[in-house]
């Protein structure tokens, strides 16, 4: 079994990478967005946040948003 393989990771990990994931996207684009555009990274976090909002309602990202917003983003 190949160490990047999802079934190899323990259950936590598997149900918050979803969400985690997506905030690094989050993230990501919206440096990007800062570097390209020259504002500030927060008003592009904001902006971004807000499109992709419905990931946090329900669904498979929950989790995992919920752990970065508490644990990470403290």
């Amino acid at each position: 079994m190949s160490p990047l393989s999802l079934t190899a990771w323990p259950a936590r990990s598997r149900t918050l990478f979803p969400g985690v994931l997506a905030c690094v996207v989050v993230a990501a684009a919206s440096t990007f967005l800062s570097q390209h555009y020259g504002a500030p990274v927060m008003l592009f976090a904001l902006i971004v946040g807000m499109a992709m909002n419905f990931l946090s309602a329900e669904g498979p990202c929950k989790p995992g948003i919920e752990f970065t917003a508490r644990q990470v983003l403290r």
